[in-house]
């Protein structure tokens, strides 16, 4: 007899990723999707003997979300997993709401699966919810980059995310899951015309009458993704020839830089301002194309929380002083997503330099330009400034960790 095919298809993705003895987390809200998710993976665990643990994240943004917490908490106890409800309570009434609970949803289920050292997080993404996001993305004008399918697996933030249910359907889903007798919760907001996602698949039936399916979507989605790779490939091997860390900020050689063709050279530049300033997401094409006018003319600018300027030959990518100006934390920390340092024995904190630190330095401690260290990170006791690791000055520094050129390119190729 056969295998369901449904069954057939996450059984063979969680294979490639996963094995006998793994801990895996399962997003789930209470939807069909995510719902068909866990039941498919906690089949497929049972027979790898990998171990699946469960987390809603409860936004609190409409009455009887808790309940539909509980249910799914009800659902995973008749599987014998183990379930944590994750609540959020950041919503302050402005700003884009879905975006805003979106990030809030990722940060909170990253921070869950590195507390219980999960090795991946399973999201229940569809065939439709590939195609949904193309033509969202596509209304916003977005490039190569935007268009290109959602990846089965992604690491961000430390943590690996894996969508297993890319090639199915929603109806196929719900199809295997009634044939179950398994319920599944369905959100209100699902129908809230307000919501561009909503719209769109409201628009669906007719888009696929004009030969818009959802599976032909997804297949461009795929050819893009395609695409994206080799774009990829050739930046990072200019990056290569062209990209250094310079005391701890990143350079280009500005003459090569500017004879690249464009779609490289931006692809740089974004990739760059989303390194030095620990981004999730690239600035839009228009800033990036402003921006390089403005520094090929001489003068620096700003965007995307960095500095970009000239000096001699190169161009220099540095944070910018204004969003780290206020973060200190204490040595051995890790400061601005990216910088460690510690000296044992001599209790410090690691703050920016600004213009008391640079008074401290003197005029000749960098080659760099003032504006492209002000913000620069250094050991500081009792208000002095004892040591600049990046550019080796003040006390010897026993532990230090800082950005270099081989986390730029594995960032950029890995992007």
């Amino acid at each position: 007899m056969s295998r369901d095919p449904v069954e057939t298809h996450v059984d063979a993705a969680l294979s490639r990723h996963f094995g006998r003895g793994d801990r895996i987390g399962v997003a789930v809200s209470g939807g069909s999707d995510s719902v068909a998710l866990m039941q498919l993976a906690a089949l497929w665990a049972q027979n790898a003997g990998a171990e699946l643990q469960v987390a809603t994240v409860d936004h609190g943004l409409r009455e009887g979300s808790m309940t539909e917490a509980a249910t799914v908490r009800e659902a995973a106890r008749s599987l014998s997993l183990k379930h944590t409800v994750l609540s959020w309570t950041g919503w302050d009434g402005t700003g884009n709401l879905q975006d805003a609970a979106r990030e809030a949803r990722r940060s909170l289920l990253a921070q869950w699966s590195r507390e219980r050292n999960l090795v991946a997080v399973l999201l229940g993404h569809t065939l439709q919810d590939q195609a949904e996001t193309f033509l969202m993305r596509l209304g916003r004008g977005s490039g190569v980059d935007g268009l290109a399918a959602m990846s089965e697996a992604r690491i961000t933030d430390g943590v690996t995310w894996v969508r297993p249910m890319l090639g199915l359907s929603r109806t196929a889903l719900q199809d295997w899951l009634r044939a179950r007798d398994v319920s599944w919760v369905e959100d209100p907001s699902n129908e809230d015309e307000r919501f561009a996602r909503v719209r769109i698949r409201k628009a669906a039936g007719l888009l696929s009458d004009l030969g818009l399916d959802a599976p032909r979507i997804a297949a461009t989605a795929a050819s893009m993704a395609r695409a994206r790779q080799a774009l990829l490939a050739r930046a990072h091997e200019k990056a290569e020839l062209l990209a250094e860390v310079t005391e701890g900020v990143l350079t280009f050689e500005a003459n090569g830089l500017a004879r690249l063709d464009a779609e490289t050279r931006l692809r740089l530049l974004a990739h760059g301002l989303q390194w030095t300033a620990h981004q999730a997401y690239k600035p839009r094409l228009s800033s990036l194309e402003t921006v390089w006018t403005q520094v090929q003319g001489g003068a620096p600018a700003t965007l995307h929380g960095c500095i970009l300027g000239r000096y001699g030959s190169r161009i220099f990518i540095a944070r910018e002083y204004a969003p780290v100006a206020e973060h200190i934390v204490p040595d051995s920390e890790i400061w601005d997503a990216r910088w460690r340092f510690s000296i044992e024995g001599f209790p410090t904190k690691i703050a920016a330099l600004g213009d008391d630190g640079l008074r401290t330095l003197g005029a000749n401690a960098s080659q760099l330009p003032r504006r492209a260290i002000l913000a620069l990170p250094g050991l500081w006791a009792e208000g002095e400034l004892v040591a600049v690791p990046s550019l080796s000055w003040g006390q010897p520094v026993n532990v230090h960790v800082f950005p270099a050129k081989t986390s730029f390119l594995e960032g950029l190729i890995a992007h």
